[in-house]
């Protein structure tokens, strides 16, 4: 998850090492750098800009916006964008950003390990550290001749 904080005047001034990998730039070539001039295209100014005062105000954001990679392509990042307050209660914006098709991607993997996981006639289990059961299917517990229930939590 890429992390960056963006002043009220629009500066960046923090630029994690997930956002350096995700879009190219290093910290010291970002921060201190208007994020607009350096992420978005120049038809899509404006609409950042109302958006980042509306954060600014108060109101958090989520959604997907295409953001300029530093070799020129646009990355798709699902945003979650909150206002905080600096020491002296001016306010900033954090974004948490992560790659759509990543995002996307892990989202249909996992769909398909969890239909293997419900639909298999074989007894699988996630245990934790101490081998508690996490998660197991029906096939285990009819194996076991439990509930599913009865066995969260236990050994």
């Amino acid at each position: 998850m890429a992390t960056a904080l963006i002043a009220a005047n629009g500066r960046i001034l923090h630029w994690s090492p997930d956002a350096e990998a995700l879009l190219g730039f290093p910290a010291d070539q970002a921060v201190g750098r208007f994020a607009a001039d350096v992420l978005v295209a120049p038809e899509r100014r404006t609409e950042v800009l109302g958006l980042f005062a509306r954060i600014l105000e108060g109101r958090p954001w989520s959604g997907v916006f295409p953001v300029r990679h530093r070799d020129g392509h646009l990355v798709g990042l699902d945003f979650r964008t909150y206002p905080v307050l600096d020491r002296e209660g001016s306010p900033m914006v954090l974004a948490v950003a992560s790659d759509v098709s990543e995002v996307r991607r892990l989202a249909a993997d996992l769909a398909v390990l969890d239909g293997f996981f419900t639909q298999s006639p074989v007894g699988m289990a996630v245990y934790d550290t101490e081998l508690r059961f996490v998660r197991l299917n029906e096939a285990l517990a009819r194996i076991n001749g439990l509930p599913v229930d009865r066995h969260l939590g236990g050994g």
